[in-house]
């Protein structure tokens, strides 16, 4: 196992590099911090320092670090410590923004008469964000959570609570046409962060439903094609990863114990019930040998995946 120090606020987004060298971690009221892996006893270097916490971290390339925070985005070179900031009006990253797997564009909320009502497609062009059109009218109050990962799909969350036509949609990258629309479960709160994840066939989605874990087949939507309740009655799944081999899920239960699962059954394979407590997040490496998980008191810990 492996510690990586040097971080006090929370740790609420982990983004891990390409190639694996690089973790980045970033979270409420603080500010973002990356650890070079490469280098035998890592240290944390801080990002942003002005700036407070980032909504989405994502990478454009093995050195190419990418972030929201409120109206801007900016993009950071890990190799030349240089940092391009833009701003884009009209838009929101705290109700999220997703990056493309490419690195050329994002799609970001934006309001429409005074709500958040858009989802607005912005494009790289040589250094420079530019807003493509108006964005496409979304149900009620959109929260976007992931591409799929060829980056053709999109996955959204719609809808105010009494809305009939609340739901979670696949929408087209492209068009934003919606293709298929999942069940929205019972007792599942519309606006709640719910942790997601697709397999690397982008087949499945996988979201943390509170007491439950569900998965959606991407082609068929509707309600899940699989469910698993919490072992204990009343806990809760906190946070998912999926391997990158497709065949193991990792679930954080009761932000105390992470569980390989598998991914077909999503029956247990091992577990890990580690004295750091308040486990926010899990995620693993590309190259899959390593999982990493961070804290409410600014703790990254990376262990062997075998």
């Amino acid at each position: 196992m492996q510690l990586l120090r040097g971080r006090t606020g929370s740790v609420e987004t982990l983004a891990i590099s390409p190639d694996s060298r690089f973790v980045v971690a970033s979270g409420e009221y603080s500010n973002c911090h990356v650890w070079d892996l490469s280098d035998a006893k890592p240290k944390p270097r801080k990002l942003l320092s002005a700036r407070a916490s980032c909504s989405t971290l994502g990478f454009a390339s093995a050195t190419g670090l990418l972030g929201c925070v409120d109206e801007e985005c900016w993009r950071y070179d890990l190799a030349a410590g240089t940092q391009v900031e833009v701003a884009f009006p009209n838009a929101a990253s705290k109700h999220a923004a997703i990056f493309h797997p490419s690195g050329e564009l994002f799609k970001a909320c934006g309001y429409w008469r005074g709500r958040m009502r858009r989802i607005l497609t912005v494009r790289f062009a040589k250094g420079v964000l530019e807003t493509v059109g108006l964005g496409t009218n979304a149900s009620g109050h959109p929260v976007l959570y992931a591409f799929n990962p060829d980056g053709s799909r999109y996955f959204v969350r719609e809808g105010y609570p009494d809305d009939v036509r609340r739901g979670c949609h696949l929408r087209d990258t492209a068009t934003d046409r919606v293709v298929a629309t999942f069940d929205q479960p019972a007792g599942w709160m519309l606006f709640e962060s719910a942790p997601w994840a697709f397999t690397p066939d982008g087949r499945r989605v996988l979201v943390a439903a509170s007491h439950s874990v569900l998965v959606f087949d991407c082609d068929a939507g509707g309600p899940p094609v699989l469910t698993l309740p919490h072992p204990v009655p009343g806990g809760l799944f906190n946070a998912l990863a999926v391997h990158p081999d497709g065949r193991r899920v990792a679930t954080v239960e009761d932000r105390r114990t992470v569980t390989f699962r598998d991914a077909d059954t999503l029956q247990p394979l091992r577990s890990y019930d580690f004295a750091m407590p308040r486990i926010t997040c899990v995620a693993f490496t590309p190259d899959g040998t390593r999982c990493v998980i961070g804290n409410s008191r600014g703790k990254v810990l990376l262990f062997d995946t075998e």
